[in-house]
């Protein structure tokens, strides 16, 4: 599984969270507020300009590891590796669209 999916996927369900079902209809302001729930959970502070480069998928190499970790902290995981672990294949096979 690539780990660009998983990032994107994770991105994708914290706005859902937040009540934002899609990317496309998000303002700057959104942005920086999902910034700023990330960084309550997790003490880790990423940009909203960086989330939304993220939902967006347009990183061409993987993001920073504080940035991975924040993301997994997010969801209660120590870090990334810990959270990329606990995804199940059926998890995985649903984040990545395969049959």
């Amino acid at each position: 599984m690539d780990d660009r999916i998983i990032i994107q996927e994770s991105i994708g369900k914290i706005f859902k969270q937040h009540g934002w079902p899609s990317v496309s209809g998000m303002t700057q302001r959104n942005f920086e507020h999902l910034s700023s729930e990330l960084y309550k959970k997790s003490g880790i502070l990423i940009s909203g300009v960086t989330i939304k480069r993220l939902a967006n998928g347009n990183f061409s190499r993987m993001p920073q590891v504080a940035t991975l970790n924040a993301i997994a902290n997010y969801f209660d995981f120590e870090n990334w590796e810990e959270y990329r672990a606990s995804l199940d294949k059926d998890e995985l096979r649903l984040i990545s669209g395969a049959p």
